[in-house]
């Protein structure tokens, strides 16, 4: 799949969009009170949020970018 340019960058646009989407819902979830935390929690429970939501993101972008950009380029030189 990561061998075409346009399936690559088409997945990795939808990965962004989902982390976009899943940062803010998160905010709006703690900030809407819907979790019913008190209100010193709720800085550590957005920070740990967002923190956790950016990693995962950045670990489902690993893949398409490592075998479209480095593993592929690399196979084609031998």
């Amino acid at each position: 799949m990561f061998a075409s340019p346009l399936k690559t960058w088409i997945y990795i646009i939808s990965i962004c969009i989902i982390g976009i989407h899943m940062y803010q819902g998160w905010t709006k979830t703690i900030v809407n009170n819907r979790m019913s935390l008190e209100q010193k929690h709720k800085a550590i429970a957005l920070q740990f949020g967002h923190t956790f939501i950016c990693f995962l993101t950045l670990g489902f972008l690993c893949s398409p970018v490592y075998v479209h950009f480095i593993l592929l380029p690399s196979l084609s030189d031998v």
